[in-house]
């Protein structure tokens, strides 16, 4: 049966730290977009009929979004901006993102994303009384730890 195959979208953390020191986890992470950035650059030579290929790895471009549930996100956005203002990194302050994939045959995927670089810090959504409020944010990071 083809619906027994896919794989379903849950835990997924924030885990924000400073100086090492974990200040809290979110975990009412409502989506997140992971997208690893290449730049392919393509060489053609003299007598040769195909061009050359090689891909350069550029960056992780990460979008979540997240139903706040306490104080620990409006904190997170608020260091974010003095991070930003100061353009220091405010005694390592560090966002880490983190999600696993459970494929149906057992198998699990942890991916983490570490240090992100905020360039939305977080826009809240207050749709209607009949809606929970949602909170976007876009960021990069230089890297990505699989583990298989």
């Amino acid at each position: 049966m083809p619906g027994d195959y896919r794989v379903l979208g849950r835990d997924s953390t924030l885990r924000i730290s400073q100086g090492g020191a974990l200040i809290t986890e979110i975990t009412a992470v409502k989506a997140n977009d992971f997208k690893p950035v290449f730049t392919l650059i393509s060489e053609g030579l003299i007598g040769e009929a195909a061009k050359r290929h090689r891909e350069i790895f550029d960056e992780i471009d990460v979008t979540f979004s997240v139903q706040p549930e306490g104080l620990g996100i409006l904190q997170m956005q608020s260091q974010l901006y003095a991070r930003a203002r100061s353009g220091q990194n405010l005694a390592a302050y560090q966002v880490n993102l983190a999600f696993y994939i459970l494929f149906p045959s057992g198998q699990t995927a942890r991916i983490t994303v570490p240090d992100l670089k905020f360039s939305d810090p977080g826009g809240l959504i207050n749709a209607g009384r009949e809606t929970f409020q949602v909170m976007n944010f876009a960021a990069k990071s230089d890297r990505y730890i699989p583990n298989y």
